[in-house]
């Protein structure tokens, strides 16, 4: 094998050196390509080279280093010769690099470089070797070398040629024979010089030679190494806060910032993706960055005496886009802490404790913390360096160990309860302390009353949709002897139900006063009744699931009629001879479309009523015109459904 160093692949660190295949140094790798090898074979696994155009590239000696580079092929005007290769930069920026030379028409002849079939870089004219950098995002990539002679850009119409500037300017077909030198002496300075067919010509820098040259390809990326660090050992001093502030170490994670990076600030960026775990949570990040600072625990040891100890194995995390890994790193914690102390003047108190519901046998409420205040002392060992103990925490549970809240609903009988003081290090000491109880309690006593809040017990009556107030009354006297007022809590709830079990709505069903709306009644010959009760609970029947219920109310609910309408045709009248009466009855007046009757209240028989007028006598339903009367009657007519609206007949 050649031992060139020219085709390759570079990661930092770790150097390895295989001619025409790769080149590693660390983590940052480089795919590098120097046409060395006298061929167009790549890099097996890594690069390889496609050729298309007109003409296919060929391998050259004239090299901007070492011997060889790639040459473009021979080719005619309007026509390319390209070569191309693919990469794919992961997770991170990277960047591709090349040398290139230049012996073309100046305008005319251009080296194209595609990336993904964009143009990033066009050179044209006599150039010697030079060097381009291109930033690449993470991604696949096709990059493509291209040598365009008068390269159509294929947008010029029929009776059109494209300018052979290549500037993408349209020019008449009729200029290139139309015997007037071409460029400048052409109308709008259009190059048409390449159709060679009227002379004449654009100066500018050209070569001889028509040939482009590329060389030291380098594709340039970087693989990512997530390290948590080496173990840590941390021996805390007491401070009454178990374990403490633990500084981590991943600034072996590459990159770092010292790495080669495209992007400016792209290391910053990428250390704010290192996320630090508990391995027992890797939901909630605990700290970000390469080197940031914890706080972890401990817990007292079942082995050491006297010893808080803590093992905690921490998971550095990257993860963004399709890429995501982790390294662990262990840390081990020690603190020294000594138990709490706990004793008490005495073990049993059998001072009797009021039962304020008044039902033998139910619950009252004993806070155990002040029952015992005066009978227990506790403290703790360890002192501060500012002179201070530990603090400490007081629980308490039954007899069989089972956790207790201070507060307790008790009857009447004799209890164990165990006190136990724990320290911030979950050291504790426990005493068992007996209590005596007994109980007196008197229930609420509960009245109610609607719409006139002195109408208490009465049964009432209401029309459909109206507001219908409640009154609620509830008397609960204890702890007084029977000379005071204070009352226990009480909390209410109202119970209002149709004859069909259907509830009603209120305004708040929990106030000693609320209202709902009546239902609706669908006819006046129908009535609907709400039963109503309110239901009192003081904490301690709330404790033996037990209330106190009103006598029920009961409100019967009316129809709210509403008048019938009537309504007369005006294209159909009765009509009566002179000197003749006619007797006026709703049936007929109805069945002859004079008039028709509506009633919302679904009604259904109703009766007529005719008021006095002008120019006729009235005798119950007999109306008579008057002497030598001709013409139309105008007679005021009533109809009633015989039930009260607003408070009156209609």
């Amino acid at each position: 094998m050649s031992s060139r160093i020219k085709n390759s692949i570079f990661f930092r660190l770790l150097i390895v050196c295989l001619s025409a295949i790769s080149l590693l140094i660390a983590e940052e790798w480089n795919i590098h390509e120097s046409f060395e090898n006298n061929d167009f074979n790549g890099i097996p696994d890594l690069l390889s080279w496609e050729h298309s155009g007109d003409e296919n590239w060929t391998i050259d000696t004239n090299a901007s280093e070492g011997t060889y580079s790639a040459r473009s092929g021979a080719i005619e005007h309007n026509e390319t010769s390209s070569i191309s290769t693919s990469a794919e930069i992961p997770y991170l920026p990277g960047s591709i690099k090349f040398s290139y030379k230049l012996e073309s028409e100046d305008v005319y002849d251009y080296l194209n470089f595609y990336v993904n079939g964009s143009v990033r870089g066009q050179w044209s004219g006599v150039q010697d070797w030079a060097d381009t950098t291109f930033a690449l995002t993470p991604g696949n990539y096709e990059f493509k070398w291209e040598y365009a002679k008068y390269s159509d850009p294929g947008t010029c119409v029929e009776g059109q040629l494209s300018d052979c500037s290549g500037d993408g300017d349209c020019c008449s077909a009729n200029w290139a024979t139309d015997t007037t030198a071409d460029c400048l002496e052409q109308q709008y300075n259009c190059d048409l010089t390449c159709y060679g067919n009227d002379g004449g010509t654009c100066s500018s820098t050209s070569s001889e030679i028509d040939a482009v040259w590329i060389d030291n390809i380098s594709i340039i990326g970087h693989n990512i190494v997530v390290d948590a660090g080496s173990p840590v050992a941390a021996n805390f001093t007491h401070d009454a806060t178990p374990g403490g502030v633990v500084q981590l170490d991943g600034t072996n994670t590459y990159p770092d910032d010292n790495a080669n990076l495209s992007i400016p600030a792209l290391a910053v960026w990428f250390q704010n993706q290192m996320k630090w775990y508990s391995i027992n949570d890797l939901d909630n990040v605990l700290a970000t960055g390469p080197n940031p600072t914890i706080t972890l625990d401990c817990a007292m040891s079942d082995d050491i005496t006297n010893m808080c100890v803590g093992e905690h194995d921490i998971v550095l995390k990257i993860a963004f886009g399709s890429f995501s890994e982790m390294d662990t790193v262990h840390v081990s914690i020690t603190e020294p802490n000594q138990p709490p102390i706990l004793t008490a003047t005495s073990v049993v108190d059998t001072v009797n404790i009021a039962n304020n519901n008044g039902i033998p046998g139910n619950s009252t409420s004993v806070n155990l913390m002040s029952q015992y205040f005066d009978q227990v002392e506790f403290s703790d060992p360890d002192v501060q360096s500012d002179g201070t103990e530990d603090p400490l925490s007081l629980t308490w549970s039954d007899s069989e160990g089972n956790a207790l809240s201070p507060l307790q609903s008790v009857t009447a009988g004799d209890y164990i309860y165990r006190l136990t003081a724990t320290d911030p290090y979950n050291s504790s000491a426990n005493i068992s302390l007996s209590l005596t109880m007994i109980e007196v309690n008197e229930i609420p006593i509960v009245s109610i009353a609607a719409i006139s809040e002195s109408d208490i017990g009465l049964n009432q009556n209401s029309i459909e949709n109206q507001e219908v107030q409640l009154f609620g009354f509830v008397e609960d006297e204890d702890n007084c002897d029977g000379s005071c007022t204070d009352a226990d809590v009480v909390s209410y709830l109202w119970s209002c139900t149709q004859e069909d079990g259907t509830s009603v709505d209120f305004t708040d069903d929990t106030s000693i006063n609320t209202s709902f709306t009546s239902p609706l009644v669908s006819t006046n010959l129908e009535t609907e009744t709400v039963i109503c009760t309110l239901q009192a609970t003081d904490p301690f029947q709330v404790i033996s699931e037990t209330n106190t219920l009103s006598e029920p109310i009961n409100i019967t609910v009316y129809n709210d009629n509403q008048a019938p309408v009537v309504s007369i045709t005006s294209s159909l009248k009765p009509s009566v001879n002179e000197g003749s009466s006619i007797d006026v009855q709703l049936s007929e007046l109805i069945s002859n479309d004079f008039i028709s009757v509506s009633d919302i209240d679904n009604d259904l028989n109703f009766t007529l009523e005719i008021d006095a007028g002008d120019n006729y006598t009235l005798d119950n339903s007999t109306i008579t015109p008057i002497s030598e009367f001709y013409g139309e009657l105008s007679i005021p007519i009533r109809v009633s459904d015989g039930f009260i609206y607003s408070g009156e007949l209609y």
